[in-house]
């Protein structure tokens, strides 16, 4: 004989979100026979555990529209993902709503749903710890990504806030804060939740991280600080430790050190076939992001164009000296001039070009056509008949340049002063293309006195 259940006044709000759900007053007598009387009943309930209510309830003879049971379904899902983002349960829904209003909240918990379900650990690419430990800023950059795309095993839950740097965000809800629900939960999830139901799926969150770094670390010195978390198979803790131990303050000093040297050792005079000026640039942005990732763990980054330590030469200094030091036709030899107007006659000489009052060099001038070499030569007569361009042009220019290469560094568009940018005067002996061993007493060829003759 089927059970009859007494059917209750809805006037909790538990009672009239059911009704809201399309449950009718007989369905929800007869869950509270299963001690569902509440949203927070919810939070220890799985899937596979509700669909058996259902089909107990559909059993007794008790009406239960299959629509309500998957209405009940995406209920019991925001809960867990709710409780997992530390989220009150209130909020899941406004009591005053209308039913155009419910039926946009069943929609935006099918999406949340769907997305929750997609969430899938990585089969293949896990880095390799030697990698790791040959940058520890950017090693714990690359693990922290790796962690974070993997998911509880237990609970689907992403694991990207058990490792995150900052702590939780505890601040009023309000889904549009974030831009999806993997951010909202690595923002806002903690495993140092008062609630005894969530010790069991920390458990399994800790252990899945442990499982991550043992397969990373083992085999490699660096295992040695995690280690000690075996017996608990705490994964964050594991995780912390290894932080600390490698980006510490006196692994953090070293390492800014060892930037501060490679600033030091980063100088140009002139183009070879590995070290060009891009090369040299380049170099320097690299060393200046990995001072900046310092700056979190209590180093000085870069203030204004410079590293705030003497010992580092200014980059527009460097550069500047680059520019004084450097011939004008070794910097044009760089590929400054403009390529679009050297085009190839059928002859193989460049013609129909703009014949400028520069440094060509040897291959360059015998490229030229008659008429080109004749109109060069006319343009150095006018200047006296000397070669190359004009030192102070290009002084100027190579000064715009490093400029604006600094403000492109440093993200600023302030620039130093004109008496702090312009170049040093040059002299002749400070230019490289007039330095001669000539009168150098080190390399004088000694001659040996001739031996005197026995009398």
């Amino acid at each position: 004989m089927a059970r009859t259940a007494t059917a209750t006044t809805p006037t909790t709000p538990f009672h009239n979100l059911m009704l809201l759900i399309g449950c009718n007053a007989q369905t929800i007598a007869e869950m509270e026979n299963y001690d569902i009387k509440q949203l927070e009943d919810l939070c220890s309930l799985k899937e596979e555990s509700l669909a058996t209510i259902c089909k107990e309830i559909r059993r007794l003879k008790f009406p239960f529209p299959v629509p309500a049971e998957g209405r009940l379904k995406l209920l019991l899902s925001e809960v867990h993902i709710r409780r997992y983002a530390n989220v009150p349960l209130d909020t899941i829904w406004d009591p005053a709503m209308d039913a155009e209003g419910a039926e946009a909240m069943f929609l935006n918990w099918e999406s949340r749903d769907s997305e929750f379900s997609s969430f899938q650990s990585p089969t293949d690419g896990a880095p390799d710890a030697h990698t790791l430990s040959k940058d520890w800023t950017k090693g714990f950059r690359i693990l922290e990504n790796w962690i974070g795309r993997h998911v509880d095993t237990k609970t689907g839950v992403p694991l990207a806030f058990a490792v995150r740097q900052e702590p939780p965000d505890s601040s009023e809800y309000e889904a549009k804060n974030y831009s999806s629900l993997f951010e909202e939960l690595k923002k806002r999830a903690t495993l140092h939740d008062a609630d005894v139901k969530t010790n069991s799926w920390a458990r399994s969150v800790k252990t899945k991280v442990w499982t991550i770094l043992d397969a990373i670390f083992e085999g490699h010195p660096a295992y040695v600080h995690i280690q000690p978390f075996f017996d608990k198979l705490d994964g964050p803790a594991a995780y912390k430790a290894l932080q600390d131990q490698c980006l510490g303050l006196n692994n953090i000093s070293h390492v800014a050190a060892e930037i501060d040297r490679g600033f030091a050792k980063l100088v140009y005079t002139q183009e070879t076939k590995r070290w060009n000026f891009d090369r040299y640039v380049d170099a320097h942005v690299d060393l200046y992001q990995r001072i900046q990732e310092l700056v979190p763990f209590g180093i000085s980054g870069m203030d204004g164009n410079t590293r705030s330590s003497s010992s580092i030469p200014e980059f527009a200094g460097s550069a500047k000296v680059v520019a004084v030091s450097a011939p004008a036709g070794k910097r044009k030899q760089r590929g400054h001039a403009p390529k679009t107007k050297r085009q190839k006659g059928s002859n193989g000489r460049i013609s129909s070009v703009e014949i400028e009052d520069r440094y060509y060099t040897f291959q360059e001038y015998r490229q030229l056509s008659p008429e080109d070499r004749k109109r060069l030569k006319e343009l150095r007569m006018k200047r006296n008949g000397k070669g190359g361009g004009s030192r102070k042009n290009s002084q100027k220019q190579a000064k715009d340049i490093v400029e604006a290469i600094v403000n492109a560094i440093t993200g600023t568009s302030e620039t130093a002063s004109d008496d702090e940018t312009d170049p040093p005067k040059s002299t002749a002996n400070d230019d490289p293309a007039t330095v001669t061993n000539r009168n150098n007493p080190a390399l004088t060829r000694q001659h040996s006195k001739p031996k005197s003759k026995k009398t």
